[in-house]
């Protein structure tokens, strides 16, 4: 039974246990576990993604230019006998141009619709599309409204998403997962990431009744502002949402819901976190929910206040599925101790997907992978540094394709771990590129932008964002990572002498390859890369700016290095190898070999094939007559097949 509380009496209780340090004990988290449920979660959301862009890519995505969706409400009524709903949904919509005559908006044609009324004529309602004639032409920044009431049972794609029904231990129990483009499905609307609406306001009817001592209840986002029992065995929960919010994350979850809240405080209030689980999960959920509010403290930290303070975080039981961030409210599949870190990747979606949310699903990264870099954040918070590292090594991506999904008309041919993995990678490696304290600076002032509060972003905001703070150009990072394919492949060797007559100098000279031209994928990825000397005494780190294909490094060090560790804490998405003198060609088809002869000049090279020779900085030069240095020979096919030296 859920009992309310009074906020008072919390907040001395809530201190209390802090200071007696009891409350939020750490729990035992096994890594292998709740990486598995990560990664399940994670596939169960690419298979609906991958079956609603079918859909998605016969849309009228100009819509947006032609009106906006302000304010929604849904009066719903939920029929467990049946598996059908009754609704009727009035949308406030405002006209972008001048002379607006017709809108047209999604809605499943599986739902029978019984009439279209408000600022209406007409309407039509031809497979998955309801177009509605005007009452007359509208200009630009004028409001009409449309109310359609409809009924039936909603379709369920792929046996899991969209409005769906289900029994649990015989408990009635329904559930919306409408991420990416479903929400359709059960309500008009202008599905997909695009139309922001102002705020929605639900009434959910559902029948007045219990189950093993635990009564209905229909939980959905913002806040709950009113119970009413009918008398004649219904009871309408009214919920308000008053932040924008996208139509996929407009959610519904009943059951005989067990509710028990933490609080998380700010300043001198406190917001609420319920948790809406099966009776018989109580025990577990506790356990598994012990740190959220804790998460809720360090993302707050990190990313500016949680987005929707004046409601709530809430997560809610649902049984089957995976996971799906819905606004105020996380659907939850499962509730068991290895769903720790699913948690914590939804709980982050607040900042990450629900309050900035992509302008379209080709920049589905911004919310995916934004959500499992702030993981491995979280993980490094509990367990230190080395941890943080351990973490993203497990999220190292080695397939093909963009991060940017190009073509979203064929999901079939995308390999969507990508903007999760792929995704957080760039956020790792964007830190590394930028430092510390400027990366986190960018990722707060990003999450508290009234440009893009509440509002949509895409890649080239973000990159604005860090340009902006970073005062660097940041383009050939963000091609590279976001547009195009693949990972540096680096080889790289090293050498030590010391300096004549000098008792504690030491030459050092490094040379660095990227050989990965030679598998059809782009010649020059430029990054920082550390360079971590052991040596006698004190190790060094040195970074160095890799921008080409063969770069040679000197160094002068105070003791002669023992050994040299390439990227040693694994800052880039990288395959790396050291070399020795007598492979130091990037051809991997034919044996590598050094001319041992100095050389004076000139230079006699074979009669056929074409050759060009570089200095170490780059610059093509002639080969008549060589000054004394280290040269580089490459083919026509740019490969550099020899390293020449002339005394």
């Amino acid at each position: 039974m859920y009992y309310s509380i009074d906020k008072k009496f919390f907040r001395v209780v809530f201190l209390a246990f802090i200071f007696s340090g009891v409350l939020f004990a750490d729990i035992i988290i096994d890594k292998h576990d709740v990486r598995s449920t990560l990664e399940y979660v994670k596939r169960q959301e690419m298979q609906a993604w991958a079956e609603g862009i079918l859909w998605a890519q016969h849309r009228n995505d100009m819509r947006q230019e032609q009106f906006d969706s302000r304010f929604v409400n849904i009066d719903l009524k939920v029929l467990f006998s049946t598996y059908s709903i009754e609704a009727i949904v009035q949308t406030t919509f405002e006209s972008q141009v001048n002379g607006l005559t017709q809108i047209k908006l999604d809605f499943d044609d599986q739902l029978t619709i019984d009439s279209v009324f408000g600022d209406v004529i007409s309407y039509t309602m031809v497979g998955e599309t309801l177009t509605i004639d005007l009452d007359r032409p509208y200009q630009i920044g004028e409001v009409f409204t449309t109310a359609t009431a409809y009924h039936g049972q909603p379709r369920v794609i792929g046996g899991l998403k969209g409005f769906r029904f289900v029994n649990h231990s015989g408990v009635p129990n329904v559930a919306t997962l409408c991420t990416p483009f479903l929400a359709h499905y059960w309500w008009p609307c202008v599905d997909g990431p695009a139309d922001k609406l102002d705020s929605v306001h639900l009434f959910i009817t559902i029948p007045d009744t219990s189950y093993g001592g635990y009564p209905m209840y229909a939980a959905s986002n913002g806040k709950l502002v009113d119970t009413t029992h009918t008398g004649n065995g219904w009871v309408t929960y009214a919920w308000q949402e008053n932040y924008p919010i996208v139509p996929y994350y407009v959610s519904v979850a009943i059951t005989n819901y067990r509710i028990f809240s933490h609080y998380y405080l700010y300043g001198a209030d406190s917001m609420e976190v319920p948790y809406y689980v099966f009776p018989e999960h109580y025990a577990s959920a506790q356990e598994t929910f012990a740190e959220t509010v804790d998460m809720i403290t360090f993302f707050a930290n990190l990313y500016g206040e949680y987005p929707f303070i004046s409601e709530k975080y809430s997560m809610a039981d649902i049984g089957f599925y995976g996971a799906i961030e819905n606004q105020t409210k996380t659907i939850m599949g499962g509730v068991t101790p290895s769903w720790y870190m699913v948690v914590c990747h939804e709980l982050s979606h607040m900042w990450f997907g629900d309050m900035i949310s992509p302008t379209s699903w080709h920049h589905v990264w911004v919310n995916e992978g934004f959500a499992t870099y702030s993981e491995a954040l979280w993980w490094g918070e509990k367990y230190g540094m080395a941890e943080y590292h351990s973490y993203m090594d497990d999220l190292e991506y080695w397939g093909d394709g963009t991060i940017y999904l190009e073509d979203v008309s064929s999901p079939w041919g995308v390999f969507l771990t990508i903007v999760y993995n792929k995704g957080a990678w760039v956020l790792h490696m964007l830190r590394h590129v930028v430092g510390d304290s400027t990366f986190f600076e960018i990722i707060h002032d990003y999450a508290t932008d009234p440009q893009f509060m509440y509002k949509n972003a895409d890649t080239e905001d973000f990159q604005q964002v860090c340009e902006n703070i970073s005062g660097m150009n940041l383009a050939s990072f963000f091609d590279q990572w976001i547009y195009d394919e693949y990972y540096p492949q680096y080889e790289y060797w090293w050498s030590s002498s010391q300096r004549s007559g000098q008792k504690d100098q030491y030459q050092v000279q490094v040379g660095i390859r990227q050989k990965q031209q030679a598998s059809g994928w782009r010649p020059v990825f430029e990054m920082p890369i550390d360079l971590h000397f052991e040596m006698p005494g004190s190790d060094t780190t040195v970074v160095v700016q890799n921008h080409d294909t063969v770069q040679i490094y000197q160094f002068d060090l105070n003791e002669p290095p023992t050994a040299l560790n390439f990227d040693p804490e694994n800052w880039i998405l990288d395959v790396a190898n050291e070399i020795g003198t007598e492979e130091r060609i990037v051809n991997t088809k034919t044996p590598a070999h050094i001319f041992p002869t100095a050389f004076s000049g000139p230079l006699r090279l074979p009669d056929h094939g074409t050759y060009r020779i570089y200095d170490i900085a780059g610059r093509e030069i002639d080969a008549i007559h060589l000054a004394p240095g280290i040269y580089f020979v490459r083919t026509d096919d740019r490969i550099v097949t020899k390293i020449i030296k002339v005394k």
